[in-house]
């Protein structure tokens, strides 16, 4: 008996039914805080982030997310 066809929801999650894993090259407070990665996560199948110090550090200079913890 054949396997029923599953078709993907994007193709974006067609990559990872073939065993791509999905990253985001990018991560933020923002993100974090408007579920915008959730979203990612169910829409986009994405299953990892990565970042990099210089990432971080324009994160960091070029929004007021980290103020009050720079603050403290």
């Amino acid at each position: 008996m054949p396997y029923p066809l599953v078709v993907p929801k994007s193709n974006l999650h067609g990559l990872a039914q073939s065993g791509v894993s999905v990253w985001s090259d990018q991560i933020s407070k923002t993100m974090l805080d408007s579920g915008e990665l959730a979203r990612r996560i169910e829409d986009d199948a994405v299953t990892g982030v990565t970042s990099n110090p210089t990432i971080f550090a324009g994160a960091i200079v070029g929004s007021d997310d980290y103020s009050s913890q720079l603050q403290d």
